[in-house]
């Protein structure tokens, strides 16, 4: 499938911003678009408009969320993080790793991504903490929560009473793994064309 692109106009509809603004980043090449007659009819790639506005400090507004493509993963063994992000990129994800709560709280004001994998056992702050971190802020009311974990199934279904999307159990299967993020991810573009 490919990737979603969209015109001048939208971009600055979308992101409340002049069309000015947005003409005066592709000439600077802070916008890769592709090119047409006239500029403003010009074509960029949603992770083009994605790179921009996280480099100019501007959220993701709601309505691309669902177009957006990146994944936190919270898993404070590399391994399983590794692992993780090998079997989302090749699914076509954009993945970044924190390997703990503190790092994960950072990490998710930046990226602002559509989907977190969560482990629930960390030290410090563990998943149960970065859970009700991400359901008490009103900026994350959106983000989808997939908690992965080898705990057991009542640790599992606490997480998901406490506001996880979804769970599934280690060790996984890759294509699950898969199809319960595309799903979920479906879900979140249902809401914003709603």
């Amino acid at each position: 499938m490919a990737e979603p692109e969209l015109t001048f106009d939208e971009i600055a509809n979308y992101c409340k911003l002049p069309i000015e603004q947005v003409i005066s980043w592709a000439e600077k090449g802070a916008l890769v678009a592709k090119p047409a007659a006239c500029i403003p009819d010009s074509r960029v790639k949603i992770t083009s408009l994605i790179n921009c506005l996280d480099q100019h400090g501007i959220a993701l507004p709601e309505r691309l969320k669902a177009t957006s493509k990146r994944v936190l993963i919270i898993d404070d063994d590399r391994s399983m993080a590794n692992a993780l992000q090998r079997a989302l990129r090749r699914a076509g994800y954009e993945t970044f790793i924190a390997e703990d709560g503190f790092s994960a709280g950072s990490l998710l004001e930046r990226l602002d991504p559509v989907l977190v994998t969560l482990d629930l056992s960390m030290p410090g702050l563990d998943g149960f903490d970065v859970l009700r971190y991400i359901r008490h802020q009103p900026r994350y009311r959106g983000l989808k929560v997939l908690v992965i974990s080898a705990l057991p199934d009542n640790q599992l279904q606490r997480a998901i009473d406490l506001g996880a999307n979804d769970a599934l159990s280690k060790p996984f299967d890759n294509t699950e793994l898969q199809q319960r993020i595309a799903s979920l991810i479906a879900e979140t573009a249902e809401l914003c064309d709603g």
